[in-house]
C-alpha cells in the first residue's frame, strides 16, 4: 500500500510540473515558389518564383510563460524595402497580437479582447531577423495565454509609383480568415488551418510518467 501511495504522490507531483512548463506552439506552413504576381489593368494573376524574399514559407505562433513569440519565414532572405510588408498575425477568443516589418521598422500591438471589444494593451517587446529568413516579435501575454486560436501571414510589394502590379503570398485559414494568396497552407501538427493547440504536450506528460514509473519499479527491486 506504501509503494502505490508513493507511486500517486510522485506522479501527480510529475503531471504538475509538466503542465506548469508547458510551451503551447502553433505551425501553418506554406509550399514554396507561389507568390502571386498581379497585375491591375488588365487584370491577371499568375505565382511565379522570382521572389523568394516574399515566398512565405511558415509562420508560427509559440507561448511559452508569459511570452507571445510570432514569427515568419520565408523561401529568400527578410528584405528591408519600404515596398515590401512583412505581417503576422494571431487571435484566440480572448486577444490578438500582430506586427508588421517594414523597411527595418517594425509596427506591433497586442489586444485583449472582452465582450467583442478589443482593447490595446501593448506593443512588441522586442524583434530580431535571425536567420536571415525569419522575422520573429515577441509580446507579454494578454487574457489567459490560450492557444485556441490561428495564426496567420503574408509577404508583399507594392508596384511602383505609376505601375499598377504588385506581389504577394499569404497562408491560407479557412475558418473566415484573409483569402489565399497563392499557396495551400497545411500544418505540421496535424491542423490544416494553422488553428488548435498541437499534441506534442501530452506526449511529454506520457514520456515523463513513464520514466516516473521505471525509477519506482526499481526502486520495488
Amino acid at each position: 500500500m506504501k509503494i502505490r501511495k508513493s507511486r500517486l504522490i510522485l506522479i501527480c507531483m510529475v503531471i504538475t510540473v509538466v503542465l506548469s512548463n508547458l510551451v503551447s506552439a502553433l505551425e501553418i506552413t506554406d509550399p514554396e515558389n507561389d507568390v502571386d504576381h498581379i497585375i491591375k489593368d488588365p487584370y491577371s494573376i499568375e505565382p511565379v518564383s522570382s521572389k523568394p524574399n516574399l515566398d512565405v514559407t511558415k509562420v508560427t505562433c509559440s507561448i511559452d510563460g508569459g511570452v507571445v513569440t510570432l514569427s515568419l519565414t520565408v523561401k529568400g532572405e527578410i528584405e528591408d524595402d519600404s515596398s515590401i510588408t512583412y505581417y503576422v498575425e494571431y487571435e484566440c477568443s480572448d486577444a490578438s497580437y500582430q506586427f508588421t516589418y517594414t523597411n527595418g521598422n517594425l509596427n506591433s500591438k497586442s489586444s485583449s479582447i472582452a465582450g467583442g471589444e478589443a482593447t490595446m494593451v501593448d506593443t512588441a517587446t522586442g524583434h530580431s531577423i535571425d536567420p536571415a529568413n525569419t522575422i520573429t516579435a515577441t509580446f507579454n501575454v494578454v487574457g489567459t495565454g490560450e492557444t485556441d486560436g490561428e495564426v496567420y501571414g503574408y509577404a508583399g510589394e507594392d508596384f511602383p509609383l505609376g505601375v499598377d502590379e504588385y506581389w504577394m503570398d499569404t497562408t491560407v485559414v479557412d475558418d473566415g480568415g484573409p483569402p489565399d494568396g497563392g499557396g495551400q497552407g497545411t500544418n505540421d501538427g496535424g491542423n490544416t488551418d494553422g488553428s488548435g493547440t498541437p499534441g506534442f504536450e501530452a506526449i511529454a506528460v506520457i514520456g515523463t510518467l513513464g520514466i516516473a514509473l521505471i525509477i519506482l519499479r526499481r526502486k520495488r527491486k
